[in-house]
């Protein structure tokens, strides 16, 4: 986690603490039970989690991924809108099997980010096109964990987000790259056509076959579920992880996966078992129900404002996954005369953009310390349209969910 700590104590240690204060408030002391037992709340996810994250190591460790930026590098020289079409689509890879948007920072970004200083990206400006895109990736889905959180609270099976959630992240990215790329890749000056083509990597079946076995693992057993077992999401990342080994030597094999765990996704999954606790504590509290009983009492345009404000900058202060757990969860009950599957979709659209927003901002203040750009209030004020762009796009999905579910459910 090495300079990640500079930021002080991690989030999830803060959380754990709050969750001991809230107990002994309400009278119930530090009830270990309790605590235990909220630390394995979403530790299934936490497994996906890891599992996601070792594949993406391994597989770039393998130079598959450094193979697709040297492509594109000819694609940039070529049509350099394209190519801010295709670093914004892979941004949103890391993300949609891991439910994060560091994975995506610490491996995409890190090989993007020169591609569009050369292009004549200032820091700043590359900085958050990279924590833009990768914090849309991580609620496009199939994995994406405010959801999960908030259909496990309420019962509702996992299923029907398919098209939504890109429906809802998908144009935001596009509008994004061509808001901050356009007049850049306008401007581009390509370089020669010799320089271009000096050295273009062949795409090996390192490069294409473990991404094929991972989306057969993944997507066969949803197309065909009476024929495919699922087997699920860990061991499709772990197949594909094997298919990286089969096809390749990689070096140093130990230190690709400690590195893969030892790392600010280590923080991350820390904070989810933490969040955990929390929302272990405030149940047994009554704190979320209180939290419940004021959010249905409000009126519908009280309701709307909530979810405008609460849950992207309370959530940066509790993080994505705490603010799911404690003001999503209530939002979504106090909305259930709406289509509760787009509701929960715009919900955890508007709590991704914590990851964006201080004091936690786990996504940009990750990105900046991996590309080197030390001030995070000026990336900020690069974002700070499409944050607001973001919100108010996903507050429509919710405010005519009825309408769009007819149309993606």
């Amino acid at each position: 986690m090495g300079k990640h700590k500079r930021f002080g104590m991690p989030v999830a240690f803060w959380l754990l603490a709050l969750s001991v204060v809230l107990s002994a408030l309400y009278g119930f002391g530090a009830p270990i039970g309790q605590l235990i037992e909220g630390e394995f709340g979403y530790l299934n996810i936490v497994v996906v989690i890891l599992a996601g994250v070792m594949f993406l190591r391994v597989y770039e460790a393998s130079g598959a991924i450094a193979a697709l930026m040297s492509r594109l590098t000819e694609v940039m020289d070529r049509r350099p809108m394209t190519f801010l079409f295709i670093i914004m689509a892979l941004l949103y890879v890391p993300g949609m099997f891991t439910g994060l948007g560091v994975p995506a920072v610490l491996i995409v970004g890190g090989l993007a980010f020169p591609l569009l200083i050369k292009m004549g990206f200032s820091p700043e400006r590359a900085a958050a096109f990279i924590s833009l895109g990768a914090m849309y990736g991580s609620v496009t889905g199939p994995l994406n964990i405010p959801v999960m959180i908030i259909a496990c609270a309420i019962n509702m099976p996992y299923e029907g987000f398919g098209l939504v959630l890109p429906a809802i992240t998908v144009p935001l990215g596009i509008v994004t790259a061509l808001a901050l790329g356009r007049k850049t890749a306008k401007d581009f000056q390509p370089a020669s056509a010799k320089s271009s083509a000096k050295s273009v990597p062949v795409l090996t079946p390192t490069v294409i076959l473990p991404v094929v076995v991972l989306l057969l693992m993944v997507g066969l057993p949803r197309l065909l579920p009476r024929w495919v077992p699922d087997f699920g999401t860990p061991l499709a990342f772990f197949a594909a992880m094997l298919t990286v080994f089969l096809c390749g030597h990689i070096k140093g094999m130990g230190a690709v996966l400690l590195s893969a765990i030892d790392s600010p996704v280590l923080d991350t999954a820390a904070l989810l078992l933490s969040v955990g606790v929390l929302v272990q504590i405030a149940t047994l509290t009554g704190l979320k129900g209180d939290i419940i009983t004021a959010c249905m009492t409000l009126p519908p345009v009280g309701i709307y404002l909530v979810l405008l404000v609460v849950l992207p900058v309370l959530g940066g202060a509790v993080s994505m996954l705490g603010g799911a757990a404690l003001f999503g969860l209530p939002l979504v009950l106090a909305l259930l005369g709406h289509n509760t599957i787009v509701v929960t979709a715009g919900c955890s659209v508007l709590c991704a953009l914590s990851q964006l927003l201080p004091p936690t901002a786990i996504v940009g203040k990750v990105a900046c310390e991996v590309l080197g750009v030390d001030d995070y209030h000026s990336v900020l004020r690069v974002m700070m349209p499409y944050i607001a762009m973001t919100a108010l796009f996903s507050l429509l999905f919710v405010i005519f969910s009825n309408a769009i579910a007819r149309a993606l459910v």
